[in-house]
């Protein structure tokens, strides 16, 4: 996973009488004396569940902005998430020096998505760069190098084709089918698996090509996993 120079940004600052969660370009706006209850204003429910989890009752107004457009399945909410945290840390009673903050920024976004969110999309928004990830039966890992931008900008183009995107339920569906036991799902999440790997390979060798081509058979397996992918 590569962090991209498409930002999320958090203000926070001293409210009175509740809390207030805006955008910096207006386009919407929130308030509520509790963070729990904006836990149902969709586009403040990231704000209301991340001030609950950090236990925070003092009124702020939070104002929120992001490059990325929303539902474009590059991980902005995971970005905002981050910055969130980055901005409302220093104000938790909580004791943070335990918690790790991947796990933390998951769990919070987790409850606004209400189905199991995965965690790459953390790596690159708390430290940027390149992260290579490797699960492991009771630990997750997290290799990270700095890039070269300018590489990276000459083979690397994104599309906004303004179609909202949402990949949670989707993948939780073939989840649920592998721990069924569904042979067919099981071959291609290998397949995913193998990619995988080749490209963290290439990405460790600055391959470009074999990234491209590692990429490419991801996609041909995950569009054979789930036809609805675009």
């Amino acid at each position: 996973n590569v962090a991209i120079g498409l930002f999320a940004t958090c203000r926070v600052g001293r409210g009175a009488g509740g809390f207030r969660v805006f955008a910096r370009d207006g386009s919407f706006e929130a308030s509520s004396p509790e963070a729990r209850e904006l836990l149902d204003e969709p586009r403040a429910a990231l704000v209301g569940s991340i001030l609950d989890a950090l236990e925070i009752r003092e009124p702020l107004e939070i104002e929120l902005s992001t490059d990325v457009p929303f539902g474009s399945g590059i991980g902005g909410s995971s970005a905002l998430t981050v910055a969130l945290l980055g901005a409302l840390e220093r104000r938790t009673p909580r004791d943070l020096s335990g918690v790790d903050r991947v796990d933390f920024v998951r769990d919070v976004e987790t409850r606004v998505l209400g189905k199991p969110a995965g965690v790459q999309d953390y790596y690159p928004a708390l430290a940027g760069g390149l992260h290579t990830i490797v699960f492991r039966p009771g630990a997750t890992r997290a290799r990270r190098e700095d890039v070269d931008a300018a590489a990276w900008n000459g083979r690397l183009t994104l599309f906004d084709t303004g179609a909202s995107h949402s990949s949670g339920m989707n993948n939780w569906e073939i989840l649920r089918s592998r721990l069924e036991g569904d042979p067919r799902v099981a071959a291609e999440i290998e397949s995913v698996r193998k990619s995988a790997v080749a490209m963290a390979d290439a990405a460790a060798r600055h391959d470009f090509p074999a990234m491209g081509a590692a990429l490419a058979r991801e996609w041909d397996a995950r569009r054979r996993l789930a036809p609805v992918v675009s």
